[in-house]
């Protein structure tokens, strides 16, 4: 992704989320934001919005001693349970489980998005229109062709809930006979 004006109140917006998460004394969440502030007139140009993300969510938890997004990983498995049995019938082809893990992958925590483990809908529609509409780029025989030539595969899977939906992606490759090893993002 490339860094635009819009990525430093993104970054700034997370960051005050996140203080708001970890932290009770509201000294400990200024003096957080002034880092984040200098962190980003600092590195904003030469530097990816995501890799400044990870950063500032790391430097949080840190100083905090605490996962700030704990509340909502717990939410948000709960959801994607529900939605992976919801939409697992669907599921039936490589190619529409690889396109199920990557539409869970799309959705970020820390990017504006109310959960709600009583109404699945706000995720199902979009996931199951997703699944309707398939690939923007649909490049997926390329990459079934390196698939086939591949025995060993590194999963690099993400830290909430989505893991439900990469689940059955996961599955279908090692009915393949390939060995995967699953790293995930972080606990």
């Amino acid at each position: 992704m490339k860094t635009t004006y819009l990525c430093a109140e993104c970054l700034l917006r997370q960051a005050c989320e996140a203080c708001d998460n970890a932290f009770e004394d509201w000294g400990e969440r200024y003096e957080t934001i002034v880092w984040v502030i200098d962190r980003l007139q600092n590195a904003f140009h030469d530097t990816v919005p995501e890799i400044l993300a990870t950063e500032i969510h790391q430097m949080v938890k840190s100083a905090s001693s605490t996962d700030p997004y704990h509340a909502l990983k717990v939410e948000t498995n709960t959801v994607f349970q529900a939605l992976a049995q919801e939409i697992k019938p669907d599921l039936t082809t490589l190619k529409e489980k690889a396109l199920a893990a990557t539409l869970g992958n799309c959705v970020e925590a820390a990017v504006p998005l109310e959960t709600d483990a009583d109404v699945i809908g706000y995720l199902s529609e979009p996931i199951t229109e997703g699944l309707r509409q398939g690939f923007a780029i649909d490049e997926f025989e390329k990459f079934q062709a390196k698939l086939h030539d591949a025995q060993n595969i590194l999963y690099l899977t993400d830290n909430c809930g989505e893991i439900a939906l990469d689940a059955f992606f996961i599955e279908a490759l090692a009915d393949m006979g390939k060995t995967i090893v699953i790293s995930p993002k972080e606990k």
